[in-house]
Order: C-alpha cells, then structure tokens, then sequence
C-alpha cells in the first residue's frame, strides 16, 4: 500500500456522518456518507442481498436481537452519491452508568465487488471516530477482512490494533450444479453420508414450531454441559422473530423411528445463509444424521437461490471434532 505521508486528516475529514475520501486536489471531493438509522428493514434486506458474501451478524434480525444482551443497535449505509455501497451495523452497550463498548462484528459489508483499501479507510476511520468519543469507551471490531499485511496495515491506520484472533470461519459455494459440490466432498464425510442415508432416517424441514423449541432446548443444554459461548436459545430466537420473514429460518430435524436424534438451524440472509445451530444424540452421532442434514439443507438453500453458505466459526482449539466436521 502506498505511505500516506500526510495522515489521516489530510485523507478522511468527518462531519455529520460525511466523509471525503480523497485529498484536496481543488477539484470537488468525491464525498462518502454514512447515513444512521434512517433505513427501513425492507430497504435493509435489499442491500444485504447485494452482497456476495454477508455475515448473518450484520442481517436486521441480528440487530433486534441484540437488545436481548442489553445492546442497543445504531444502523448505517454507505452510500457514495446516489448509490448505496455498504452497510454496518455497531452494537452499544453501556456499564455503570458512563462506560460504553461497542461492538462491530463482520462489517461494514460492501455491495457489489469490495473497494480498495484505501477506498475503505476514510470509512473506517469515520467509524472509529464515531464510536470511540469519551472516556472509557471501548470498541471490539471484527472487520469482514481476510487477514492479510496490508488488511493489518490498513486497521492500523485509523489507530486501531488486533487484541484478540480473528474470527475463522469457511465458506461452501452453492452456485456449481449439485453433483459438483458433491464430488467436492471428502471421501470420508461422503461415504457417512451414504451410511446415514441407508439409515431411513425420516427428514423434515420447518421454519419454527415444536423443531425449533427442541433445538434451541438442546443448544441450550450442550452450552451448559460443555462450557462453550456463543449464542444461547433466548437470542436465536429473537433473531428469528426479529425479522419479518420467517422463512429465513431453516430448521432440518432427523428422526429414527419417530424419535428426533438431530437438528440443525440454517438463517438465510440475503444470498448468503449460516449454519448457526445444531444438536445431536448419541444414536445420531452413531448415525451420522447431521451429514444427512447438513446435506439436505445444501440442497434446500440452494433450490431456493442462496449462493454461499457460511458454516460458521471453526474452534480448533475447544471443538476440535465440530471443526472437523465442517472442514
């Protein structure tokens, strides 16, 4: 990346949610604006389907849930002119009264291709300043960017420094014809999959009702048991009702003779869709019926025009055996 030999404030002048993004040529600045909390949910889910990749973090949903966790939601577009180019949504809450920390997790996310770096930082510097006014305020960002010298570089430009690793996460690419992606699948995990669908385990797909309330009862019980973080049942839940459409949830549920011995929870969002829950039982797990349902809802996002699905973060370290699945 180039060296900016004039700083910051020679690129990125920020007032009232308006920022230049190039330098003082005498020509009239190309502006970006951010514009907070003025988009409707309508207008919301037609720029997060613009996106190739989007992060259910930053779906509408996400944002009204978060005030089960006591945070309040403050919504911005990017917009360049007449055209919308980003969005992101901060998450606020405050402690004792005056200490604040804000969290921005997987964004901003850009429509279309992703400007440059330098096209970026003006925008990320404005996000920074806005949210980092006072004493003890606090800001945990996790930006949508691939960890790279010049992704660190760029972060450390507007003042900003990693104090935790990134979050890891990998992607299935729904667009390639069905046995494409099949054929992609390792040896291993496709031959479970025969075995589980040899098993006659009886499939169904929901978006809610009595499926929902015994995965998220289960989700629940595993967090508990096992020690791990991550959402727990109350906030999925006021994920899923937090948007207007209910069909963005995808609940795939198996049984063995009538008895359920596995879940998963699929939340679309815009083009993309994230595997967000799951939970099993030892006949499951001897089954191997969430290959069988994580399959099946391969089949049913990509039907239904969903492009990329996000399988969610990948822990080596506390769910080794989980990220081995995935992979």
């Amino acid at each position: 990346m180039p060296v900016d030999n004039g700083g910051l404030a020679e690129q990125c002048h920020a007032t009232n949610g308006r920022l230049s993004n190039v330098k003082n040529t005498g020509r009239s600045p190309r502006m970006t604006e951010i514009v907070w909390n003025d988009a409707s949910e309508s207008e919301w889910r037609a720029a997060l389907s613009s996106c190739d990749q989007s992060a259910v973090e930053q779906c509408w949903g996400y944002g009204v849930a978060s005030a089960v966790n006591g945070f309040t939601v403050d919504r911005g577009m990017v917009v360049d002119g007449d055209k919308t180019i980003g969005l992101v949504q901060a998450f606020t809450k405050r402690f004792i009264g005056f200490a604040k920390v804000t969290q921005i997790i997987r964004g901003p996310l850009w429509l279309g291709d992703d400007p440059s770096l330098e096209m970026q930082r003006p925008v990320l510097a404005h996000l920074r300043q806005r949210f980092t006014k006072g004493r003890l305020t606090f800001v945990y960002w996790l930006p949508e960017l691939i960890d790279t010298p010049e992704s660190r570089m760029a972060m450390r430009r507007v003042r900003l420094r990693r104090v935790t690793t990134g979050y890891a996460s990998a992607w299935v690419d729904l667009r390639p014809p069905i046995a494409t992606i099949e054929s992609t699948l390792s040896g291993t995990w496709r031959n479970q999959l025969r075995r589980a669908e040899k098993e006659k385990l009886s499939i169904a797909e929901t978006s809610g009702g009595q499926d929902l309330d015994t995965l998220l009862t289960r989700h629940d019980e595993n967090r508990k048991r096992r020690g791990f973080g991550g959402p727990n049942g109350r906030f999925i839940r006021a994920l899923i009702e937090g948007t207007t459409d209910r069909q963005d949830a995808l609940v795939v549920t198996a049984r063995h003779k009538r008895e359920a011995v596995a879940g998963v929870l699929l939340l679309r969002h815009g083009n993309s869709a994230t595997y967000y829950a799951g939970w099993t039982t030892d006949e499951g797990r001897a089954l191997h019926a969430h290959n069988a349902l994580l399959w099946r809802g391969v089949t049913t996002l990509q039907k239904a025009g969903v492009r990329w699905l996000d399988i969610g973060g990948l822990d080596t370290t506390n769910a080794a055996g989980i990220a081995r699945f995935k992979l």
